[in-house]
């Protein structure tokens, strides 16, 4: 499967993950850039001093070198061993100076390498969240149109719509309407449907007596259900449509809901798509393990090899 993001709660969980990581470098980056700064400003001072010590002692160095090579030229051995022992003291001193100054420059070396990594990084998430962005640009959320008149939000309806992969919905779901329209609840039929001329879902108007929480928990399965009627309709191809009718006449209806339709040839595919896709993408655990051991999980398969 790939990594990239396929639903719109995907999307917006890993930018929002990517903001937060990029502003916790950015902070990082800050920090060490005014580490450097007071780094330069309390120890240049210091590194320019002893550097300065450190060419007075190899000058002296130096200069003690060839006092001693004049002196064995002489032949004063006692003196020319003087100056090499006082020339060799130069040298221990002004390597060792030369040593600290390393230590120093080192450590802002090493802070400067910090700084350079974290700008590597803060462009690495720039461009994760630019992609991000793209993608998010993409999401084709279905607009939820006068929910409101039976105290639902639009928002909530969208809402419902967020875990689904959006080629899902994109160019196959442009609204979801609401109807104040009591629809006749014969068997088998849903408090919603999808038209596949229109592209629009249409909510009837749920059963008297329900508050609003319950009418969306109403709702809601039903809308799944509709989308899945969509992504038959649209989403699969010729031949994936002929590999789930031998899916389907293998297994049988997957529900009661299924079952009503199954009589009508021509129904009973889509219906238990479209039941078999609201089950899974409820993500309710006891029917999705149900769905992976029946028949040897042939649903299950079908589903990851041609939806996800």
């Amino acid at each position: 499967m790939s990594d990239v993001p396929r639903t719109p709660s995907e999307v917006n969980g890993l930018l929002q993950s990517h903001i937060k990581q990029r502003d916790r470098i950015q902070a990082y980056s800050i920090n060490v850039d005014s580490e450097i700064s007071s780094a330069l400003k309390n120890t240049q001072p210091i590194i320019d001093e002893l550097r300065e010590q450190a060419d007075k002692l190899a000058s002296l160095f130096r200069e003690h070198y060839q006092k001693a090579r004049d002196a064995y030229l002489l032949e004063d051995y006692e003196e020319a061993q003087s100056y090499k022992q006082k020339g060799y003291e130069y040298e221990t001193a002004c390597r060792d100076l030369n040593a600290r100054v390393v230590t120093f420059t080192q450590g802002i070396e090493k802070n400067r390498q910090r700084y350079r990594d974290s700008l590597l990084a803060l462009r690495r998430y720039d461009d994760k969240i630019k992609s991000l962005k793209a993608i998010a640009r993409t999401i084709a959320i279905p607009k939820a149109v006068g929910f409101d008149s039976i105290g639902i939000s639009n928002k909530d309806i969208e809402e419902s719509f967020l875990h689904l992969p959006n080629r899902h919905m994109k160019d196959v779901i442009t609204t979801v309407s609401y109807s104040n329209i009591i629809r006749c609840m014969k068997e088998g039929r849903s408090i919603a449907s999808y038209s596949v001329k229109d592209k629009i879902i249409m909510v009837h108007k749920p059963e008297a007596g329900l508050d609003a929480h319950s009418k969306l928990m109403r709702i809601k399965p039903a809308l799944i259900h509709e989308v899945g009627h969509a992504v038959y309709h649209y989403v699969l191809n010729d031949e994936q449509k002929a590999e789930w009718h031998m899916v389907s006449e293998t297994t049988g209806p997957i529900n009661s809901r299924a079952q009503m339709w199954w009589k009508k040839e021509e129904r009973r595919d889509q219906e238990n798509f479209a039941e078999c896709y609201r089950l899974w993408y409820e993500n309710d655990a006891a029917y999705i393990f149900f769905l992976k051991i029946w028949k040897r999980g042939i649903i299950t398969t079908f589903i990851e090899e041609n939806l996800l």
